[in-house]
């Protein structure tokens, strides 16, 4: 999807215009991996969820 929009959002007329793009894109492909934010942790103990909510918004109906 994200080729097929770039391909839609991006109008090149000139062989300049052409360069700078695929040089854009060679250098992305350059750039260090973003690191991915660890895996969640989920909660599954009603007790502890409930003691959390109470503590962020007050009192909760169960």
């Amino acid at each position: 999807m994200a080729t097929s929009s770039i391909f839609a959002n991006v109008h090149i007329t000139t062989p300049e215009e052409a360069e700078r793009f695929v040089r854009a894109l060679e250098l992305s492909e350059k750039d260090p991996p973003i690191p991915a934010p660890t895996d969640p942790i989920f909660e599954t103990d009603h007790e502890e969820i409930m003691r959390k909510l109470r503590r962020k918004f007050g009192e909760v109906k169960a």
